[in-house]
Order: C-alpha cells, then structure tokens, then sequence
C-alpha cells in the first residue's frame, strides 16, 4: 500500500510540474534565408501566419504587430518585432495558462501550449516568406 501511495504522489508531482514550460521568446533571423526580404515582405508574412493560426491582429506598425488568441478558456498575447531580416516574438500576457514570473533571475514558466503557438507562429512566418521568395522568381 505504502509503494502504491509512492506511485500516485510521483505521478501527481509529473503532471504538475510537466504542464509548465520556459517561456519562450522565439528569435528567428532571415537575414540568410531570405536576404531580398522587405520590412513589407515581413510584415505580411507575420500577418498571414497570425490569420492562418487563429491570432487576432490588435494592432500593427511598421515594426511591431501585436496579436492576441483565446482558445477555451486560455487566453495568450504578444508583440512581434520586427525588421526586414528578423523576428522577435513577445511575451505580453495570458490568463488561463499558469504564467509564473520568474524570481530572483529565474526564468518565468508557462503552459506548454503557449509555446507551442509561438513556434507555430515561427515556423508559418518562414513558409510564407519562402513562398514569397519561390513566387517572385
């Protein structure tokens, strides 16, 4: 009895500490990649990935889009900076998705999703602009 007590806790213990991850602050530099790139390329790309993922653009400039999504019940909100050779995507805030703030030099934690959206996000700006590229030659 007292091993399958064992048992339970170390699997409760896994599922509350496997659901929160790093946060992420993807970086991706196109510089190489896609060396003809405008800061117009860049910004339809982004705005293109944000539409095809379910991001609700909030507002955008000539280097900056903010996008929020509210799947469920979680709700997540960034900034992606940009220029005509990278992208930085941004932390704002999110309800619904365990965010710690990071203490003491810690890096902040949130839930695996909201990681996962960013790198989708990443992953999609790159395709649109390489299908840019492959359209333009």
């Amino acid at each position: 009895m007292k091993n399958l007590a064992n048992v339970l806790l170390l699997c409760l213990a896994v599922l509350a500490f496997g659901c929160s991850k790093p946060i992420l602050t993807p970086t991706a530099n196109f510089a190489a990649e896609f060396p003809q790139a405008t800061r117009e390329d860049m910004r339809e790309a982004i705005i293109q990935a944000c539409a095809g993922r379910g991001w609700d653009i909030t507002k955008a400039d000539d280097s900056h889009v903010y996008a929020s999504i509210a799947p469920r019940t979680h709700r997540a909100e960034i900034d992606i900076a940009y220029s005509e050779s990278s992208v930085v995507i941004n932390y704002v805030s999110s309800s619904n998705l365990e965010y710690k703030a990071g203490k003491d030099g810690e890096t902040p934690t949130i839930h695996r999703a909201y990681n996962r959206w960013v790198n989708n996000l990443i992953h999609d700006i790159r395709n649109n602009l390489m299908a840019k590229k492959f359209i333009q030659n």
